[in-house]
C-alpha cells in the first residue's frame, strides 16, 4: 500500500468513526448487465475485465469517504428472483445495472425493474439507473434507456440514472457521491 492511499484510507476510517454514515446496497439487473464488475470497479478503482457471472448472491462490504457500506450483488437469473426481493426490502437503495450496448436486453431490464417494484411496491428507496459499457460503441444514452424503462412511472421515490463503465471508469465519481448523499 503506498503512503497517500494509506492516508486515504485513515482518512475515511477516521471520518466514519466520527460522523458514522452507513448503506446497504442492492445491485440487480438482467443477466449480463455487468453488475459484479460494477461494483468490484466501485471498491478497487482500478480497471477490471469481464467477470463471471454470479451464481446466487455476493456480499461485498466497503468503507469509502466516510461511509459504511454493504453491496448485495445478486445474479441476474429468473431463478434468484426471490433473493432479488429479499435484498431489495433489507436495502437502502437499490443501484439497477442496465447493458447500454445491448438494445435487444432493454425489454427485460424493464420487465425486471417493473416486476422488482410491483412485488415491493410498499417500499419506496431510491434508485440509480447504471447504464454500464458505454464505452462500447453505439452504446445507448441514459435518456433512451430512461425513457425505454419508463422511469418516469416510477412515482415517490428518487430515482438517478447514470452512464457508467467499469473498464475506463467513467462517472464512478458520480456515482460515489449518489452513494453518499443516500447514506445515514
Amino acid at each position: 500500500m503506498q503512503l497517500g492511499e494509506c492516508i486515504e484510507e485513515t482518512k475515511s476510517c477516521l471520518a466514519y468513526y466520527l460522523w458514522g454514515k452507513k448503506i446497504t446496497i442492492c445491485v440487480a439487473g438482467t443477466t449480463g448487465a455487468g453488475k459484479t464488475s460494477f461494483c468490484k470497479a466501485f471498491l478497487e478503482k482500478r480497471v477490471l475485465q469481464k467477470e463471471r457471472p454470479t451464481i446466487g448472491m455476493k456480499q461485498s462490504k466497503f468503507l469509502k469517504n466516510g461511509i459504511q457500506g454493504t453491496f448485495y450483488d445478486t445474479g441476474g437469473a429468473l431463478e434468484y428472483t426471490n433473493i432479488i426481493d429479499f435484498n431489495y426490502r433489507l436495502s437502502n437503495a437499490l443501484i439497477f445495472v442496465v447493458d447500454a450496448s445491448s438494445p435487444e436486453g432493454l425489454h427485460d431490464a424493464k420487465e425486471m425493474l417493473s416486476s422488482l417494484v410491483y412485488r415491493n411496491k410498499h417500499v419506496k428507496i431510491p434508485m440509480l439507473v447504471a447504464c454500464t459499457h458505454n464505452d462500447v460503441e453505439d452504446s445507448e444514452t441514459c435518456q433512451t434507456i430512461a425513457l425505454e424503462l419508463r422511469l418516469d412511472s416510477l412515482i415517490g421515490r428518487e430515482i438517478s440514472c447514470y452512464s457508467v463503465s467499469s473498464i475506463t471508469m467513467s462517472n464512478f465519481g458520480a456515482v460515489e457521491e449518489w452513494v453518499a448523499r443516500h447514506a445515514k
